[in-house]
């Protein structure tokens, strides 16, 4: 069974990057954005969403913004690859503002939008830096919105 955690900063089209891969590789998807929860009960959650789908027949996993992978390696099963898709500070601004002019959120400004950023590196970094050192990091750089990945470093390790 194989698993991918798919890492990257907010509005980077994770998601529709995750379907792709799901219909030309037959891997389950899991979003832990989907999953509103504690991050303890996020854990079990996925665990039990894996079991499901693997009395289902998945051929593997996609984890999609889940960045606690040590915990998840130690207690459910080590992932094979982390993709991280990277893109720059201003880049991400410019899109999570692009976003907010049609989301209709009072949160969405340039303060909301800087804190957002500030919560996601914190929480990513050191599980990029990990996966890094351990040798399975895929970093997919992505310019602008009509610019996203385009090669899937998955199929390398599926096949």
């Amino acid at each position: 069974m194989c698993v991918f955690f798919i890492v990257g900063g907010p509005s980077l089209s994770k998601g529709t990057q995750c379907e792709k891969i799901v219909v030309k590789y037959g891997l389950s998807h899991l979003s832990s954005g989907d999953l509103h929860r504690a991050k303890t009960v996020v854990l079990d959650l996925i665990k039990e969403a894996i079991l499901k789908e693997v009395a289902k027949g998945s051929n593997g996993f996609l984890i999609d913004g889940y960045p606690q992978g040590y915990q998840f390696e130690t207690e459910i099963i080590p992932a094979k690859l982390a993709v991280y898709f990277e893109v720059s500070e201003e880049t991400l601004v410019t899109r999570l503002l692009k976003c907010a002019e049609t989301s209709g959120r009072d949160d969405d400004n340039i303060d909301a939008t800087k804190k957002r950023l500030k919560t996601f590196s914190e929480a990513t970094a050191p599980v990029v830096a990990q996966y890094e050192k351990k040798g399975k990091l895929d970093k997919i750089p992505v310019a602008t919105r009509n610019n996203g990945p385009r090669r899937h470093s998955v199929a390398t390790t599926t096949s």
